[in-house]
Parts: C-alpha cells; sequence; structure tokens
C-alpha cells in the first residue's frame, strides 16, 4: 500500500541542527516548519529510513508528532483553511499569471513559502517552495505545476486531517 497516497506519515523537525539550515533556507515560520510530510516509501527505503517490508514503521514519538500535525492543520482550518487552484490556472517563471498570488498564499499556508513573498508573479522562490511542497508529498520536483501537483495542491486541510487521524 502507499505510504504517500494512504497513510500520511509526519515528522516533527526541530529548529536544531541540519534541519535549521533548510528550514531557514526555505523561511519557514516554527510552527509550519514542525510539519514534514515523509516521501514515498521506495525513496525512503533507498535511504535506509524504513526497512525492507511492507509493514507500518513507528516509534514511541509516532503519536505525539501525528497530534502537532492535527493540531497544526486544525488551526489551518480554523483560519478558513487554503484556497483551492483552478484547474485552468497556468504558471510560468517570470510571467504574470491570474492565480500566481493563490499559488503563493496555499505555500505559505502550509510552510513552504514565507509570508514576506505573498504577492508577485511565479518566479524562481516559487518554484523553489513548490519543489519542496512536491518532495514532502512524494512528488517529483520540477517546480512546475502540473496535474499531479495540482491533486496534491487542491486536497483540502480537512482531507488532510481526516489523513493524519487515520494514521
Amino acid at each position: 500500500m502507499n505510504r504517500v497516497v494512504c497513510l500520511v506519515a509526519v515528522s516533527v523537525w526541530l529548529s536544531s541542527g541540519s534541519t535549521s539550515a533548510q528550514t531557514a533556507s526555505l523561511g519557514q515560520q516554527p510552527a509550519t516548519a514542525a510539519l514534514q510530510i515523509i516521501g514515498s516509501d521506495a525513496e525512503l527505503r533507498a535511504t535506509g529510513q524504513l526497512p525492507s517490508s511492507n509493514e507500518p514503521t513507528f516509534d514511541a514519538s509516532t503519536d505525539d508528532r501525528l497530534k502537532v500535525a492535527i493540531q497544526a492543520y486544525a488551526g489551518i482550518a480554523a483560519r478558513g483553511g487554503w484556497p483551492a487552484i483552478p484547474k485552468e490556472a497556468k504558471f510560468a517563471i517570470g510571467t504574470e499569471g491570474a492565480d500566481d498570488n493563490l499559488l503563493r498564499q496555499r505555500l505559505i499556508l502550509d510552510g513552504d513559502l514565507t509570508s514576506s513573498f505573498a504577492t508577485g508573479t511565479f518566479d524562481a522562490g516559487v518554484a523553489n517552495a513548490l519543489k519542496h511542497f512536491q518532495k514532502r508529498h512524494g512528488l517529483a520536483e520540477t517546480g512546475n505545476v502540473g496535474p499531479r501537483t495540482l491533486a496534491a495542491l487542491n486536497v483540502t486541510v480537512q482531507q488532510r486531517s481526516k489523513q493524519l487521524e487515520a494514521s
């Protein structure tokens, strides 16, 4: 069973050590930087982070990480969730599009982009934030909004919360 689709695993990032440099470079806020959705099973097994079996992997702090993630998403939901990106939206680096700010807002709410970049055209900074989003969701890190990325962006916060609660 593919954990990316059926089971959202969440890891709490601490703001120290090697993760702090990545968090700072992405400009994440501490509350949203605490959430890191883990990639595909094959990717994790290749790095030795998962055993070679298909059995779920849990540790003593899995429950705590899930609770933190559920609370974070509940907060986003209480503030109205995140915007849906229209299916017909087009994004190209350096080209102004009607939905550029919607994409920025979506990436900000999930912690992939800082709020200081709330407006503007689709640029290299947004492409990098999009790559981070894609990595967290087990997608190819293209920095472009293709059909699979658009589908992942348009999963509602309530749906993500249900996935976490099922975990």
